[in-house]
């Protein structure tokens, strides 16, 4: 059940048997001391459905909210999609919150869903190809915030993909290389902010950049692309850009007007 084993902070090992039929949410959250979780041969993950979306729910196989959250010692020296049971396709909203897995996210062909928060604050996190065919869930109400504060050092997003979504990538301080295919038309509030050790991003076809989206990035120089219509507030305060370069196509001067990333 809910919270069945929650902020146990003593325990260190425990077993999930193939008998269990159903998972509820924060189980296991803020055990720190838990290192070990052995999963019984022949487990099956459950099909639940839960409101881990902001316009309706979601109904898959998909590790529950917060199960692990805050378990501070569990995966270190693990790859976390060999440990987990193959028969979960998806992570639930900050299922993995603050482990210490790493994860190879090109080999776990079975990963479809991820909700808000699910991969955030994971140190061990290295690369993201963030797929076309990837579901995020969202809340309060459009935070997406999958890899936030994570160890991320490289993210490439995949062709098609049309948008980052609202602080995907908020406060990752490693990360160092962005790319981006045409197809990504949006960047939204705060998907890069405080991405300190990024100095460069070719925007290619971006058309829109939301509110705080590169806001305290370590960006050097930015060229705007020709695509571009509309900047919001604050997207690059505090960034680089405004210390250093930026360069702005000659058709879209006349709407620098819209560009009001530096002003309150």
């Amino acid at each position: 059940g809910n919270s069945a084993f929650r902020s146990m902070t003593a325990l260190k090992k425990t077993n999930i048997p193939a008998s269990i039929t159903d998972l509820g949410d924060h189980i296991f959250r803020d055990d720190s001391a838990l290192a070990t979780v052995e999963w019984d041969a022949g487990f099956n993950a459950p099909s639940i459905t839960d409101t881990d979306s902001n316009s309706d729910t979601y109904t898959g196989t998909y590790v529950p909210t917060s199960m692990f959250d805050g378990c501070t010692s569990l995966g270190n020296g693990q790859e976390l999609s060999e440990w987990l049971p193959d028969s979960f396709t998806g992570v639930g909203c900050a299922a993995f919150r603050n482990t210490a897995f790493s994860v190879d996210f090109d080999s776990w062909d079975e990963l479809s869903y991820i909700g808000a928060y699910g991969f955030a604050s994971m140190p061990n996190l290295a690369t993201v190809t963030v797929k076309n065919d990837w579901t995020f869930g969202l809340r309060n109400p459009n935070t997406c915030a999958a890899f936030q504060s994570s160890g991320l050092t490289a993210v490439t997003i995949e062709a098609g993909v049309e948008s980052v979504l609202n602080t995907m990538f908020n406060d990752c301080t490693s990360l160092t290389s962005v790319s981006l295919p045409e197809s990504v038309k949006k960047i939204c509030a705060s998907a890069f902010a405080d991405t300190t050790s990024l100095q460069s991003i070719a925007l290619n076809k971006v058309e829109e950049i939301d509110n705080y989206a590169f806001y305290g990035s370590g960006l050097k120089a930015l060229t705007l692309p020709e695509s571009i219509t509309s900047i919001e507030k604050r997207a690059f305060l505090l960034a680089q850009p405004w210390r250093a370069c930026i360069s702005i196509p000659k058709r879209q001067r006349s709407k620098i007007w819209r560009l009001r990333v530096a002003r309150p």
